[in-house]
């Protein structure tokens, strides 16, 4: 939600594995709403964050790209009682922003303020959350956009990757329809009503979970969040989430695009989360991999090779339990057998040898910092406090992080590369490409229709 601020919290509860040093702790508001407050000292600002545990419950099959157009008309439209401008104003005014944010199994919500405009903040928050403007005129033009935007990705190459991989991956289900928003039809086919269903159904209190960063009094947060939840519904459907598991299966797929200036080369391998325990592991094993100009893909496919502007990895969440390993940029056509066999080999070598002393050193003091400034900043301290949370994670997590990140060794990641990286051999590989010829592929598509028989 681009909007507002956060209330306060009266009860503290006792924690399990409380230690001195711990700065999370965990409360109740007035109103009853458990949350974890992570203390920033000497913090002018705070974030809230809240999750709730529904996505694309309540919008029919086929039609569940309305939860887009529905996150979008809450944070563009306006409300009832004021224009867009007007509250843009008023949040300006507070010096607050917000944010909101459609998955296919959630919805989360941001606000970040100065610590003494929580409240008013989160009372702008609030009517954004029950006093949407659904406006007749506002959803036509929100579904053309959403439309134009569909549209476009079947006109670039990346967009055609995307759709590609999806649907090798996931086939006909909600979670393919609404990442690759499709089918165009049903989009043409929305309404307002099913805008309105699914935010009946998209705020229930009954999935929700909220934590808090910055340097509020937990009181005053608690209070905050009583204002931006104040009217939300108590209860409604139970989310539905049978999302089901991706489906990478070792092949080549080439579209070609004739018109396409550059080829797409996107590698997609099988991972498990790697939220927990292994979190710090996987971000620096990826960091090495693919993670910037002095990594190893992008010096052997750019800087040596200079097959390319740039190319790397990372991972890429469907959902919070569905990851998957890419590997992809951009590659000029005339290298690009030459590329995929750099890839190939250096992906290989990663896995075979794992990350050398010198590597792994420049990596983990990199990644240390990276996180002290997550920690420092309420909004980022928030997004890492609320995936622990998820996660199940003790509250001490946060507190013992940077010396987690210090105990961690060079021999405990190179394990995890054996363990948890997918052998090459074992990854789908997606090209578009104005030249097909000199690529071996399992299947040659020219028309996204004509997907379905090579996957």
């Amino acid at each position: 939600m681009r909007t507002s601020r956060l209330l306060a919290c009266c009860v503290a509860l006792p924690l399990a594995a409380a230690c001195a040093h711990n700065p999370v702790s965990r409360h109740v508001t007035p109103a009853g709403h458990e949350f974890r407050h992570l203390a920033i000292r000497d913090a002018e600002r705070t974030a809230v964050r809240f999750n709730w545990g529904s996505g694309l419950t309540g919008l029919p099959a086929g039609r569940e790209t309305g939860a887009a157009i529905g996150g979008s008309m809450m944070l563009n439209a306006g409300t009832a009682r004021r224009a867009p401008d007007e509250l843009l104003a008023d949040f300006q005014d507070l010096d607050a922003s917000a944010e909101l944010l459609v998955w296919p199994d959630r919805v989360g919500g941001m606000i970040v303020a100065a610590s003494k405009n929580l409240t008013p903040t989160a009372e702008l928050a609030n009517e954004v959350l029950t006093q949407p403007n659904f406006d007749p005129r506002w959803f036509e033009r929100m579904r053309g956009s959403l439309l134009e935007t569909a549209q476009s990705h079947h006109e670039n190459s990346w967009g055609i990757a995307g759709t590609l991989a999806r649907e090798a991956m996931i086939g006909d289900h909600a979670l393919k329809r609404y990442m690759s928003l499709e089918p165009w039809d049903e989009i043409r086919a929305l309404t307002v009503g099913n805008i309105a269903d699914w935010h009946r159904t998209a705020f229930d209190r009954s999935a929700l979970t909220v934590v808090s960063a910055g340097g509020a009094d937990p009181a005053s947060v608690g209070r905050s969040i009583d204002a931006a939840l104040d009217g939300l519904p108590a209860e409604s459907t139970p989310p539905i989430h049978d999302f089901p598991a991706l489906s990478i299966v070792p092949q080549t797929i080439v579209f070609h695009d004739p018109h396409a200036e550059k080829s797409v080369v996107q590698i997609f391998g099988s991972i498990s989360p790697r939220r927990g325990a292994n979190a710090n592991a996987f971000d620096i094993s990826i960091d090495v991999l693919g993670g910037g100009q002095k990594s190893r893909l992008f010096e052997a496919v750019r800087t040596s090779l200079r097959a390319t502007y740039g190319y790397g990895a990372g991972f890429s969440d469907f959902t919070r339990n569905r990851r998957v390993l890419v590997l992809g940029g951009e590659v000029d056509t005339e290298l690009l057998p030459n590329a995929l066999a750099t890839i190939e080999s250096t992906y290989d070598e990663f896995l075979a040898d794992g990350i050398d002393a010198e590597e792994f050193s420049i990596a983990k003091r990199a990644y240390r910092e990276r996180m002290r400034g997550v920690l420092q900043t309420p909004g980022t301290a928030a997004r890492l406090l609320m995936e622990y949370h998820l996660d199940g994670r003790p509250e001490d997590h946060v507190a013992t992080l940077i010396d987690r990140i210090d105990a961690l060794d060079r021999d405990a990641v190179n394990t995890l590369i054996v363990r948890e990286f997918p052998p090459f051999s074992e990854m789908m590989t997606i090209i578009v490409t104005p030249d097909p010829s000199g690529i071996e592929s399992d299947c040659i598509v020219t028309d996204l229709r004509d997907i379905p028989p090579c996957v």
